[in-house]
């Protein structure tokens, strides 16, 4: 947890804390309450993590890496203490090498917070993270009300059709993908293709990060009756695309 991330669009993911609580369809089977209880912990047991360890890992990343923040945790759960997520923002903006993606689900409480900070964090991306039409009407625009430099979405694990165009003149970044895991949730292509189609419309960048694809039944032994699939080169034509904003490739601070 925090070097060579297996998340296919970053470098590293840093976790200041372990935990988080399930607030929606897309959570229903999160990677982190299962894994988590392969070692005999409890999803929504907050556990925070030695800080100075955490300094310890960025000192081994390079200028330019992406860092996903928070991917077994929420950056913005309501029942952190400030001092911890305080302590970890200044951590974050120590080190403006990096470019520091923070993925939410909760952004009316990223309003709160960064209502006292002033200024555009430009090393620092924010998204929310949408399954749903209903989660991206609920969500996106309250990602757009924070003042912020990048806003990104994460339409993962995409459960139905989406329909982004009402926002995407505001968002700098589009990730898609199927969900993954035992027991996961069907996704069509053709949903991809929608939201692949819509992003080339507006120009925003898009990341398809993995799909479903269906599997010969006579051949394969498992119960479902489709795999996931992280290699581009099975991806169909229109949804072979992983984008990343230009942004990522120029030296950024803070202004």
């Amino acid at each position: 947890m925090g070097a060579n991330s297996n998340i296919e669009w970053t470098d590293h993911t840093i976790n200041f804390w372990y935990g988080c609580k399930k607030i929606d369809t897309g959570c229903a089977r999160c990677y982190m309450f299962r894994d988590r209880e392969r070692f005999g912990q409890k999803g929504t047991d907050i556990v925070k993590r030695d800080y100075k360890k955490i300094g310890q890992e960025l000192k081994k990343f390079k200028p330019g890496d992406k860092i996903f923040v928070s991917s077994w945790t929420d950056f913005f759960l309501e029942s952190i203490p400030d001092k911890w997520r305080d302590e970890a923002w200044h951590i974050i903006q120590a080190n403006p090498q990096f470019t520091w993606l923070i993925l939410t689900k909760r952004p009316k409480e990223a309003i709160g917070y960064f209502c006292y900070i002033h200024g555009k964090i430009l090393n620092v991306w924010f998204g929310v993270s949408v399954s749903t039409q209903a989660d991206a009407e609920r969500l996106i625009p309250e990602l757009l009300k924070l003042p912020v430099a990048h806003r990104f979405v994460s339409v993962e694990p995409l459960l139905e059709m989406v329909d982004l165009r009402n926002y995407l003149k505001g968002l700098d970044w589009i990730i898609a993908g199927a969900e993954s895991g035992k027991g996961m949730r069907y996704c069509d292509n053709e949903w991809l293709e929608n939201v692949v189609k819509d992003c080339k419309k507006y120009k925003a960048p898009v990341f398809v990060k993995q799909i479903h694809i269906e599997k010969d039944l006579i051949t394969s032994d498992s119960r479902e009756p489709y795999f996931l699939c992280k290699d581009i080169e099975y991806f169909p034509e229109n949804i072979k695309i992983q984008e990343y904003p230009k942004e990522f490739k120029t030296k950024i601070g803070v202004k």
